[in-house]
């Protein structure tokens, strides 16, 4: 599965093309901390955070510092005007963080009172490998990011099914 594959099957998107791909991609800046991503793909401008994540632990604070500082490296300016770049930032959980059982998990900031999304330029995802619903489209792709998670932690005991 290539990278573009992957971006197109997680957010349902047709024709991405992946100017650059890098892995393990550090950012560093004054006086914070560095921040290290798994997947940093960038395509028509937008850039894209993919992380492979074990534990339930802090993800939505992690995801929140890592689109900090892509935002904090990755903004130009043209004159008086900043230009943020567009981030998707991409988890995928070995744990249901939410607990609900849902494969996937989008979110946005909402004006409240009226229940309306906003875009912010910023976008996260979050998909939930335990989840065992074979009705969903991303079904067969959390069962292959499964197998990666326990491969990653050592674990020759996975199953395919």
């Amino acid at each position: 599965m290539t990278y573009t594959s992957l971006i197109e099957q997680i957010l349902g998107l047709e024709n991405v093309v992946v100017d650059s791909v890098k892995t393990q991609y550090t950012f560093t800046h004054l006086a914070s901390r560095k921040a290290v991503l798994d997947i940093l793909a960038k395509s028509d401008g937008k850039y894209y955070n993919i992380e492979v994540h074990r534990s339930h632990k802090k993800v939505l604070e992690k995801a929140r510092y890592y689109s900090s500082s892509m935002d904090v490296v990755l903004t130009s300016s043209v004159g008086k005007d900043i230009l943020l770049p567009e981030v998707i930032i991409i988890f995928i959980c070995e744990k249901d963080i939410f607990k609900l059982g849902l494969v996937q998990y989008t979110i946005q900031p909402t004006i409240t009172k009226l229940l309306e999304p906003i875009d912010m330029g910023q976008q996260l995802y979050i998909f939930n490998t335990e989840a065992d619903d074979p009705s969903h489209p991303l079904y067969d792709l959390m069962a292959i990011s499964k197998i990666v998670i326990q491969m990653k932690q050592g674990s020759a005991s996975y199953q395919t099914t």
